[in-house]
């Protein structure tokens, strides 16, 4: 039985940021469950919605997480696919409850945290999407759906 190539760092760093961001949102889920008196005698997001995010992005991370450092087949196309619709709510959160809606006026870091955003997806996106590494998963290069007979 052939070794498998070494896992490029590309996928590496990929892996590892999935990873961290799986750890962050399952922090938020205990941290709003230890807190949530506290939390509830705050004006603004309920407990319930942190802890429910919290869980669900935890739990959606460490699954991407495992594919990709297993190397399954579908993990990179589903990381690229999870990547955009973390960014996508991790913006929605930020803007309807940080109090952007209520001051009319954004954070002072806005045009940094948009521009990490941006360049954190495009590096998911092509490192996941290169030849060599659809190759190590198994991924025919071209066409997805494309099946030879």
């Amino acid at each position: 039985m052939p070794a498998k190539p070494r896992r490029p760092f590309g996928v590496t760093l990929v892996a590892l940021l999935v990873l961290t961001i799986a750890s962050l949102n399952l922090l938020r889920f205990v941290l709003s469950l230890l807190q949530r008196q506290f939390l509830g005698s705050l004006e603004g997001v309920s407990p319930l919605y942190l802890a429910l995010t919290g869980l669900v992005w935890a739990s959606i991370g460490l699954a991407l997480f495992w594919g990709l450092w297993r190397r399954k087949r579908w993990a990179p196309r589903a990381v690229g696919w999870g990547a955009l619709l973390y960014a996508v709510y991790d913006w929605l959160d930020r803007i309807f409850f940080s109090g952007w809606l209520k001051s009319r006026q954004p954070p002072a870091n806005l045009a940094f945290t948009a521009g990490l955003t941006l360049v954190t997806l495009a590096f998911i996106i092509w490192t996941l999407s290169r030849p060599k590494i659809k190759a190590i998963y198994g991924v025919p290069y071209g066409e997805p759906h494309e099946r030879s007979s």
